[in-house]
């Protein structure tokens, strides 16, 4: 019989637990765990009308689930015919973030051992270039 969601943790620790799978894999869940935690990002809101209207635009709409590297992502620009740009996610649920006009992307990785002691792996930029705010993002998740 297959084990249930959570089952395996009880009986061996697995990394990362289901409960941050559960929050990472969709980016509704992770938006709003973020915006919980009070760290900054772009603004966004769940896909439709009502959350093009709240962003603005130009911006990018993205599928929640299964989506990276641009798959199962649209740009809405002020141009741009919404609806056919919505439909192109083939009624995938999706979150739209305002456009970003950055210079260099980053990403961060935080991770906690099995002890606690937080690691941080970040990718883009020399560091400690900021390590204030990578600390503080470290801190905040991880406590």
């Amino acid at each position: 019989m297959p084990l249930r969601e959570g089952q395996v943790e009880k009986v061996t620790p697995v990394r990362p637990g289901a409960s941050v799978l559960r929050t990472i894999q969709d980016r509704l869940v992770q938006k709003q765990f973020l915006d919980k935690l009070g760290l900054p990002q772009t603004p966004w809101a769940v896909a439709d009308a009502a959350g093009l209207a709240k962003v603005g635009l130009p911006a990018i709409v993205k599928v929640r689930r299964a989506g990276y590297d641009g798959k199962g992502q649209v740009r809405v620009d002020p141009d741009t015919d919404a609806d056919a740009a919505l439909a192109r996610l083939k009624g995938e649920p999706a979150v739209v973030e305002a456009l970003v006009p950055f210079v260099r992307e980053v990403s961060v990785i935080l991770a906690r051992g099995i002890g606690g002691t937080p690691s941080v792996f970040v990718q883009g930029i020399p560091v400690p270039a900021r390590p204030d705010l990578i600390v503080a993002a470290v801190e905040r998740v991880m406590g």
